[in-house]
């Protein structure tokens, strides 16, 4: 289906289409991944599981009153999303001294923060860290969507500390977009892209040991790590069953007669179930003969 669609925005880990829907999008999961070196690796159901646990962090903002641009999931792969203008940067909040921050601060490795630290980064190219002023100045986004954006990522990032907690992990790292999405010539800010192991750092809440991760100054993550690590994450959020459940072709609410279900997360995809035809329907009994 990918192959016939010429995609508006591509990279390693998604594809952007045109939606079916007016001011729609759909956005489409890929299993790449970057590993060490920043090599970019195929990891074997990633574009499923990211799917299914991006699904899952939009509906807990959507209910705890936080705008997104997400509406629903269409398949195995692919979700509806909002058409909406995105800002050439995004937001990093740190909870914990990760990834280069200890280094360039002197803290120790994953040392958690008294409180959460935003720091803005430019998409193009990407990773140069910007401010506030810059983004003003560039004409990137009002004064009034920055200070917007500022009280909208640590919105998100309390709703997501709360969804982790419940399963016991905690978030040391969230990377968030957030686009301008206009309706009826209003216009509010709202987040964008995806929420994944892609761009959300874990670790366990009791130990503090990284998901599937390698954690030491050095190591870096191969694939094998990679997969592991989106394994458990869905699995803490309770969808690595329902993605392993998930019938190959299409998103179908209820099982077709005789449709194979496969696991996405092996290496090797196996026939898991056949939903077995309806039996035939039970002949009319005769009616037994009139007697005069």
């Amino acid at each position: 289906m990918i192959s016939r669609r010429r995609p508006i925005y591509e990279d390693h880990a998604r594809a952007i289409f045109h939606g079916p829907e007016g001011r729609t999008l759909v956005q489409h999961f890929k299993d790449g991944a970057r590993a060490g070196g920043g090599r970019v690796v195929d990891v074997e159901g990633k574009g499923a599981l990211s799917n299914r646990i991006s699904e899952r962090l939009m509906r807990g903002l959507a209910t705890a009153a936080v705008p997104t641009h997400f509406i629903r999931r269409l398949n195995m792969r692919e979700q509806l999303v909002g058409d909406c203008d995105n800002f050439p940067f995004s937001v990093r909040v740190y909870n914990a001294a990760c990834d280069d921050f200890h280094s360039r601060f002197g803290m120790e490795r994953n040392q958690p923060l008294s409180r959460a630290v935003l720091e803005y980064v430019m998409l193009e190219p990407y990773g140069e860290r910007v401010s506030e002023e810059h983004i003003t100045a560039f004409d990137w986004a009002a004064s009034h969507e920055v200070e917007e954006i500022f009280h909208l990522a640590l919105r998100v990032n309390d709703v997501l500390l709360g969804m982790c907690a419940a399963v016991g992990m905690r978030m040391l790292r969230a990377e968030l977009s957030f686009a301008r999405s206009t309706e009826e010539e209003m216009s509010r800010v709202v987040l964008a892209d995806a929420l994944t192991p892609d761009g959300c750092l874990f670790c366990d809440l009791r130990g503090g040991d990284l998901l599937g991760l390698p954690g030491g100054d050095g190591e870096e993550p191969d694939e094998d790590a990679l997969g592991g690590m989106y394994r458990e994450v869905a699995r803490r959020f309770g969808v690595l069953e329902e993605t392993e459940g998930e019938v190959l072709e299409e998103d179908v609410r209820t099982p077709v007669a005789g449709a194979r279900i496969y696991s996405f997360t092996r290496r090797a995809r196996k026939k898991l179930t056949s939903v077995p035809p309806p039996p035939p329907p039970s002949p009319s009994p005769t009616p037994p003969p009139k007697t005069n």
